[in-house]
């Protein structure tokens, strides 16, 4: 088996709604982990996999999980997955499962204020504290979330946790917190001359030009 392949468990997941009192903030917040043995199979099962609605009007959509499924028991490493500008908690379920299946419990939360259904049919705000108010809601989202994470009705080890929001923001929750996934395209990318010169924790972006990760 490799990366690319899905993983031994069945996936469940779930919804949880919280409240940080400290910035008056509510977070919803989807979580997938390994699910009880004797679902294997059925998170891949068209009439077992978990459906939700995007948008009103919109078809469903399905992702390879079981609502609220059984977990698997055992104490899991945590992933968080931070979603993009315009972006929702699901917008990456086919990864969100697969990291799941692997024995990952992985939760994603709508950053309140920039998700798709916070600007659908608004234009971009032009104003600088606007989107300075947003870059510090994102990690500020990731730490409360890693520090509440019995509250999501997780057996997860916070110590263990990775995210590319916490990392950029210097967060000190996490030792195995990753660059982004971009720092690394471009780390992969480099020729092993470009890495002698400048070293194994720089991106190479050619002609001699390094920078720091």
């Amino acid at each position: 088996m490799t990366s690319f392949d899905r993983g031994e468990h069945p996936v469940g997941v779930r919804t949880v709604e919280l409240h940080d009192p400290a910035r008056d903030r509510a977070l919803t917040v989807e979580v997938w982990y390994p699910a009880d043995g004797a679902l294997a199979g059925a998170d891949r099962d068209p009439a077992q996999r978990d459906r939700y609605l995007l948008l009103p009007g919109f078809p469903p959509s399905y992702q390879h999980a079981v609502r609220d499924a059984a977990p698997a028991p055992g104490r899991r490493p945590l992933i968080v997955f931070s979603h993009g500008l315009a972006g929702h908690r699901r917008q990456s379920t086919f990864y969100c499962t697969h990291l799941a299946s692997h024995g990952y419990a992985v939760i994603a939360p709508d950053h309140a204020g920039n998700t798709f259904r916070d600007l659908m049919g608004r234009a971009m705000p032009t104003d600088a504290a606007r989107w300075a108010d947003w870059m510090r809601a994102r990690p500020a989202d990731v730490r409360f979330l890693i520090d509440r994470v019995a509250d999501l009705g997780l057996d997860a080890d916070p110590r263990a946790s990775a995210s590319p929001a916490t990392a950029s923001a210097g967060g000190p929750r996490s030792r195995r917190s990753r660059p982004s996934h971009a720092s690394r395209r471009w780390s992969r990318s480099r020729p092993r001359s470009a890495i002698r010169r400048c070293g194994p924790r720089s991106i190479w972006r050619g002609a001699a030009r390094c920078r720091p990760w």
